[in-house]
């Protein structure tokens, strides 16, 4: 589902981190919870984690795109047949020459 979309997903998991942070420090108060202390925990915690996570899902991205420019390149991969023996070229066994 999230083929493409690998930024987002990166975004996402900043916010839910960011969010949990900030679920916890409600349940449990150490002082009286003010509202712009929250949203500056939120703020805070979410740039931090999504700094890490967008790099990733830019290696992420990268990865998939060199992947599908090989694929275009040189084609699918062949599978090879377990069962074949190695000099039977033609199952996708290595050719030992002669």
């Amino acid at each position: 589902m999230a083929t493409g979309r690998y930024f987002i997903v990166g975004f996402g998991y900043a916010a839910g981190v960011a969010m949990a942070t900030v679920i916890a420090g409600l349940v449990v108060p150490r002082s009286d919870p003010d509202w712009l202390g929250v949203l500056l925990q939120f703020v805070s915690v979410f740039m931090i984690v999504s700094v890490p996570s967008l790099m990733t899902s830019g290696v992420c991205v990268l990865l998939k795109w060199e992947d599908n420019r090989a694929r275009r390149k040189y084609g699918p991969p062949v599978e090879s047949d377990p069962s074949a023996e190695p000099g039977d070229a033609a199952a996708g066994g290595s050719d030992p020459g002669p």
